[in-house]
């Protein structure tokens, strides 16, 4: 919201300039406090046309600095969300790899368990044991 405020106090400055520049531009002479006649300005005459193509070419070049500056800003946060991203997904991974590897070990005490009950033919098959999370794939 800064941002924006900035940019519309921005465009209200040159729109500002422009016009203070048309008022000085279009009187033929400026009258100092103390002088005996007026200093003349550059003889031009701005006329309304070129008032306006004036105007706006300031807010064209506010609104490209405006782009610019958010064009900057969108890269820095980019950089920042691809990082973000980057650690939640290793924190989802190193997560998901312990209870892995809790599984895994637990299979792996029962195994040898298992293997003999069923090479001697006696209690439980594999299949008695079944990982409820298989089946809800």
């Amino acid at each position: 919201m800064g941002f924006l405020w900035g940019a519309i106090k921005l465009v209200f400055a040159a729109f500002a300039g422009a016009a203070a520049l048309y008022v000085l531009l279009s009187y033929d002479a400026v009258s100092l406090p103390d002088a005996a006649s007026s200093v003349p300005l550059a003889e031009l005459n701005i006329s309304y046309t070129d008032f306006l193509t004036l105007m706006l070419t300031c807010v064209t070049v506010v609104l490209a600095a405006v782009g610019i500056g958010v064009g900057v800003v969108a890269a820095y946060t980019l950089t920042g969300l691809k990082d973000e991203a980057k650690a939640e997904v290793n924190a989802a991974v190193t997560e998901r790899m312990k209870k892995v590897d809790a599984k895994l070990d637990e299979v792996e005490a029962n195994l040898s368990d298992k293997v003999a009950a069923i090479a001697y033919g006696v209690g439980r098959s594999l299949d008695d044991d079944a990982d409820p999370d298989l089946e809800d794939r």
